[in-house]
């Protein structure tokens, strides 16, 4: 909404294909947070059990990875996983010059 509001067209289009392809048919985290309430709470009526149930099934049938959706995510985790093991550049060997040239 807030795209189509300003004009700014389709947020999506700036996304590479993998990551389109994958979001086209993952289903909202809201599904998963409905099912986790229906089946934690303590009582479980017939009717609560009933819908609990449906929308399991819906969410296990209408949302399956595939390889394609693996090997893209795998892909994004190692990039994440390399980006917040390397240490910061520049920044402690500058403190560490810095501090040096102050003592002297």
């Amino acid at each position: 909404v807030y795209y189509e509001c300003l004009g700014l067209g389709d947020p999506l289009s700036e996304k590479p294909p993998p990551a389109r392809r994958l979001l086209s048919h993952i289903r909202h985290p809201v599904c998963l947070e409905l099912a986790v309430i229906l089946w934690l709470l303590p009582a479980l009526s017939l009717d609560r059990l009933l819908l609990a149930g449906t929308l399991s099934a819906y969410m296990a049938l209408a949302h399956s990875l595939d390889k394609q959706d693996l090997a893209y995510l795998c892909a994004e985790l190692k990039v994440k996983v390399r980006l917040f093991a390397e240490p910061q550049g520049g920044s402690v060997e500058q403190n560490g010059s810095n501090h040096k040239e102050k003592g002297s």
